[in-house]
């Protein structure tokens, strides 16, 4: 895929590639690509997704079965991936840097949700 100027193999360089944020925090990993078709014209990258659900359906069954339920039941999103418009990727190199805050976003859901109840436990 070539985007202004730039060619992207999109399976190698990015699918399943650390995720940062804006100030170099990682926020996970590429687990999908969204294409969007139009008319007369080649495919465009429109979105990245991250989150289980997205994840879950590359796998093999039943283990992709279990992933996208555990996703649905306990996932930030609820089984909706996050979507980060491909216009937020600053570069794609070793990690794929996208102008987002991690800290607003589902992908920091757990790490949030564990860090409250870490802070409750005295000494920590």
């Amino acid at each position: 895929m070539i985007e202004d100027g730039h060619e992207y193999d999109l399976v190698g360089h990015v699918l399943d590639q650390q995720l940062r944020d804006f100030i170099g925090r990682p926020m996970g990993m590429v687990d999908g690509l969204v294409l969007e078709i139009r008319d007369g014209e080649p495919p465009r990258v429109s979105h990245i997704e991250i989150g289980g659900d997205t994840l879950a359906m590359r796998l093999k069954q039943p283990l992709g079965r279990w992933l996208g339920a555990a996703a649905r039941r306990w996932g930030g999103t609820r089984g909706q991936p996050f979507r980060i418009p491909w216009e937020k990727v600053k570069s794609v190199g070793l990690d794929v840097e996208v102008d987002v805050d991690a800290d607003q976003t589902p992908a920091m859901y757990w790490e949030h949700r564990i860090g409250a109840v870490v802070r409750r436990i005295p000494g920590s």
